[in-house]
């Protein structure tokens, strides 16, 4: 077997030999190993492989998206499915499946409120209905502008990304999203893939207050409205379980819930979970749901 490794934020380990041709990407931030499997089957040798690079890295979990013909294989290495992400693959869903090698490690205390999201989030829309939304600025940035905000930003505010990648040569698009004074901003982001349509959406700082609220929203349906554009069919975002205001952003702006990852994110010292939000913006065929 020989392993390729790049030392990147997220570092790419090419694992390959005569029957096995895996993408492991490092993320030393939340402790993270997520697999991109390039050939099917094998899986003895897949469990050798990854169990190893596991052991070396000190890793907390490793995850994979795939097909469902796939799923009963990688259960049979111990991953359990976690949740689903719908048109993945344009005209197939993915499949988060994963494992958690390090169960031990300390946990926060946070958990999923479906009930407190679900009323955050019609209170949110209708807030947003009532205000006939708010008027902001859209700008398109660079990751190093995108980057800089999040420096530059006061102590108090909760960011939520560094901007990693999530795969393997997505393209990148950052929007920054301010009210005309000025007095609120994000950035909201988005990783995607042309060949398969479907783009990982991210949420620099945690809303907060209503303002912060609603320069979110309106940031998020002004990208998801380019990513329509380009031809993407399915977005995803994940969210800290701790984080209500955010996960009702996501269900205020038509996103589903569709999975629950455990231990995904390392906050601190502690690991804690993330919800999986869905939203499909079109069909295969060309039809807009947006």
């Amino acid at each position: 077997m020989a392993v390729e490794e790049k030392g990147e934020a997220v570092e790419e380990l090419m694992v390959r030999s005569e029957h096995v041709f895996m993408c492991l990407l490092r993320n030393r931030r939340h402790n993270h190993i997520r697999v991109i499997d390039f050939r099917t089957g094998n899986f003895p040798m897949k469990k050798t492989f990854v169990n190893g690079i596991v052991e070396r890295e000190g890793a907390h979990k490793v995850f994979t998206l795939i097909e469902r013909d796939e799923v009963s294989g990688w259960q049979r290495l111990g991953f359990v499915k976690e949740g689903t992400i719908p048109g993945f693959y344009k005209r197939s869903d993915a499949y988060v499946m994963s494992k958690l090698y390090d169960d031990g490690s300390p946990v926060s205390d946070g958990v999923y409120d479906d009930k407190g999201v679900i009323q955050t989030a019609k209170k949110l829309g209708k807030e947003l209905a009532e205000s006939n939304a708010l008027v902001c600025r859209m700008k398109v940035v660079e990751i190093e502008n995108a980057l800089e905000i999040r420096r530059r930003a006061s102590k108090d505010r909760l960011r939520l990304t560094a901007f990693d990648p999530f795969g393997r040569h997505g393209d990148r698009l950052f929007l920054h999203a301010t009210t005309r004074k000025g007095g609120q901003e994000n950035v909201i982001s988005a990783e995607y893939q042309d060949c398969f349509g479907n783009a990982h959406v991210s949420v620099l700082f945690a809303p907060q207050s209503a303002g912060e609220l609603a320069v979110a929203h309106a940031g998020l349906e002004q990208l998801l409205a380019v990513l329509l554009d380009k031809g993407v069919v399915s977005t995803f975002a994940f969210a800290r379980v701790d984080q209500e205001n955010l996960n009702a952003l996501y269900s205020a702006t038509g996103f589903r819930r569709t999975g629950l990852l455990r231990h995904q994110a390392r906050n601190g010292t502690c690991y804690v979970d993330e919800v999986l939000w869905s939203r499909k913006l079109a069909n295969p065929g060309g039809t807009e749901e947006l």
